[in-house]
């Protein structure tokens, strides 16, 4: 045989058991509690007899629902290898399954997620929504993406489509992340400043809450565009005055309302921007620092609290300046950063 011959044939071969392997398929779960890597426990079809040949990957779909026998007593699926997936949807059983890891494991997700309510928290360490230059949604019905980190890939879009709820990191490296106006709670970090992928951040009317006490929201990068729109940032608990915590800004962008609620802690605005940075409403309920130059329509100090404003730059309020305190009640405290040199308030 002509040796050309042989390696067309044979790379045609290679071509067409390549598209046969990546080809899109959808697996179902069945079985009740068992292991991700264990293919006994993937059907073909919905409660089906038929086994697939190989575990689910980044293109194939993932069900687990009426027919996946969970009970309560059964009903465990363990993540216990790197598990790839395109959409997974776990809807339908009359008892909420739990997904939980062997270890620290990394869930890759290539399209959408759908959690099932009543679901516990997805107990995995990473999560990843991988890049495929498609329109993602994330679904929770009330359940807690991840134990530990979430990473938001996707060079097109990801949208929320009801609250959303992190336990500690939210990753946002590219793309356009949409929250539709959707509560959004972090455990400690959301940061889009990792990578130069440009990146757009759109929290409509969101309540964002970050939970922890040395809480960040990391918007500092050039690449970065936010539309804040009405939407306001929580911290409830946070303690911290460094510069490195709170709301860590890029100069030029525009927030709506944010609010540090720990009357017994502290908070943090600004880091280290070097332009002016924009605010609606900034109240702080416990002590605070401001750091670099900033614009307010609204500024609210509590009584009896001290306020830390860097030394040579300008806080501007547009509307209101409120320190307020009750008759007998005490001071507030407002000073410079650096003793002997002025940080100013216009208004």
């Amino acid at each position: 045989m002509n040796k050309s011959k042989l390696i067309s044939g044979l790379s045609l071969i290679i071509c067409l058991f390549a598209l046969i392997q990546t080809k899109a398929a959808d697996f179902y779960w069945v079985g009740g509690s068992g292991n991700w890597s264990d293919i006994s426990h993937w059907r073909t079809t919905s409660g089906g007899a038929t086994y697939p040949s190989v575990v689910p990957g980044s293109s194939d779909n993932v069900y687990f629902d009426a027919n996946s026998g969970f009970t309560t007593t059964s009903k465990t699926v363990t993540l216990n290898v790197t598990g790839n997936c395109h959409n997974i949807t776990f809807a339908g059983s009359s008892v909420a399954p739990t997904l939980t890891e062997s270890g620290l494991q990394t869930l890759n997700i290539y399209g959408s997620s759908v959690w099932q309510s009543g679901m516990p928290a997805i107990n995995i360490a990473y999560i990843y929504y991988r890049n495929t230059g498609e329109a993602k949604t994330i679904t929770s019905n009330g359940v807690k993406t991840g134990n530990r980190d979430v990473y938001l890939e996707e060079t097109n879009s990801i949208s929320l489509s009801d609250a959303f709820s992190v336990e500690l990191f939210l990753y946002h490296q590219a793309g356009t992340f949409r929250t539709n106006g959707h509560d959004l709670t972090i455990g400690y970090s959301f940061d889009a400043s990792r990578t130069s992928s440009p990146k757009t951040i759109i929290l409509g009317s969101s309540q964002v809450y970050m939970t922890t006490t040395r809480a960040i929201f990391n918007t500092n990068q050039a690449n970065i565009t936010l539309n804040a729109g009405t939407s306001h940032i929580h911290f409830p608990n946070i303690s911290s005055f460094q510069f490195t915590e709170g709301i860590l800004p890029y100069q030029g962008q525009t927030f709506y309302n944010v609010s540090f609620e720990n009357s017994n802690g502290g908070g943090s605005l600004g880091g280290t921007q070097t332009g002016t940075v924009y605010f609606n409403r900034v109240e702080f309920k416990g002590n605070g620092n401001i750091y670099q130059n900033n614009h307010f329509k609204e500024l609210v100090f509590a009584p009896t609290k001290t306020y830390q404003l860097s030394s040579g730059k300008t806080q501007t309020i547009t509307s209101l300046l409120s320190a307020s305190t009750p008759q007998c009640g005490g001071w507030s405290t407002i000073q410079s950063s650096t003793s002997g040199t002025k940080a100013s308030i216009a208004v």
